[in-house]
């Protein structure tokens, strides 16, 4: 299972890239989502873990890269509007903020769905 990991807040990348990674699972960074869609154009993922609201392009933009390249898309965001619009197009959300014992939890439940 491999998932790509973008978001601009290095912490954040870091956290879900190392519980994710203690689960056997290879994880991919990108820091924005220019760099999103360089990665997405050369290979596919079981997953995506997006932040919404980045500098220089925002989670629409890796949403519309996305598109055959993964399997699943949760969108990481405090934004209750983003939220209830990635439910009402079938896909996930990672409410932020997280604390790392939350979001261990919440990741053995989201690679579940996998």
């Amino acid at each position: 299972m491999n998932i790509l990991v973008v978001d601009d807040n290095e912490d954040i990348r870091s956290i879900i890239k190392d519980s994710l990674s203690e689960l056997g699972v290879n994880v991919s960074e990108a820091n924005s989502a220019e760099e999103a869609k360089t990665i997405l154009d050369k290979k596919t993922f079981s997953a995506i873990i997006s932040d919404w609201h980045m500098p220089n392009g925002d989670g629409s933009e890796v949403l519309k890269a996305a598109f055959r390249k993964a399997g699943q898309v949760f969108i990481c965001t405090g934004d209750e509007s983003v939220q209830k619009v990635a439910v009402q197009n079938g896909f996930g959300y990672i409410p932020k903020p997280f604390k790392e014992d939350v979001w261990e939890s919440l990741v053995k439940t989201l690679l579940l769905r996998l």
